[in-house]
């Protein structure tokens, strides 16, 4: 969903999809119609939008194209196998995050610009990456691996390791980083407690781990989805 606007990314998908696992379909949901449509050579595993640019991330590529009735591509990337389609766009700012093409590595490249030689490569894990995730003013960048054992922050203007989050010894899958909207840890403990249900461990580790952003932290995120294996 473009932010803070009615436009919405679809991909088709289920049972019964309305549209091929290939394209993209920007709708807007105030007029009930379709605004544009990509087709792409692979299927789309995610799509991000932002006022003039569409997001379009498959398994080895991601494809950036301009948001019009007639988009033409601005700038293609190549990845590591990415099955999950990670990516992340910055709502405020035109930075977006992706899986380089080495496995656990970050790309973090300027969409608004002409950004192939200014990307830059941020060795975030040594392990595939899981979860990635940029807070709202696109200052900080938020890694965890298919480990799940680290949860990192970085700085994305210099790539230096601010953060490290040690969440247990045992592996675990962690499905989502986000982080508030002023990158503080107010009302972290009641986003946390939210977010655990029975069949989740919401004392022991991820306690520690709520102990160790309350007190060294203060601009760390809410980890969502920690499940031990």
């Amino acid at each position: 969903m473009l932010f803070r606007c009615s436009y919405l990314a679809l991909v088709g998908g289920g049972d019964t999809p309305a549209w091929q696992s290939n394209q993209v379909v920007v709708w807007e949901d105030h007029l009930q119609q379709a605004v544009c449509q990509l087709q792409l050579p692979a299927p789309v595993l995610a799509a991000r939008l932002q006022r003039d640019r569409i997001v379009v991330v498959m398994q080895t590529e991601l494809h950036v194209y301009t948001l019009d009735r007639n988009p033409s591509l601005l700038l293609s990337y190549s990845t590591c196998s990415n099955p999950d389609g990670l990516t992340d766009l910055c709502p405020t700012s035109s930075l977006l995050a992706f899986p380089s093409v080495d496995s656990g590595h970050v790309s973090l490249v300027n969409i608004a610009q002409d950004t192939r030689t200014q990307m830059r490569m941020l060795p975030a894990h040594s392990h595939p990456l899981a979860a990635l995730s940029l807070n709202m003013q696109g200052t900080l960048l938020g890694s965890a691996s298919t480990r799940g054992t680290l949860v990192r922050v970085f700085d994305t203007q210099t790539c230096l390791l601010l953060y490290e989050l040690r969440r247990g010894a045992s592996s675990a899958c962690i499905y989502s980083i986000s982080f508030n909207k002023t990158s503080s840890s107010s009302h972290l403990l009641q986003i946390l407690k939210h977010s655990m249900c029975s069949n989740w461990r919401a004392s022991g580790k991820v306690g520690r781990l709520l102990n160790t952003v309350l007190r060294a932290a203060p601009l760390l995120f809410v980890v969502l989805g920690v499940k031990t294996q």
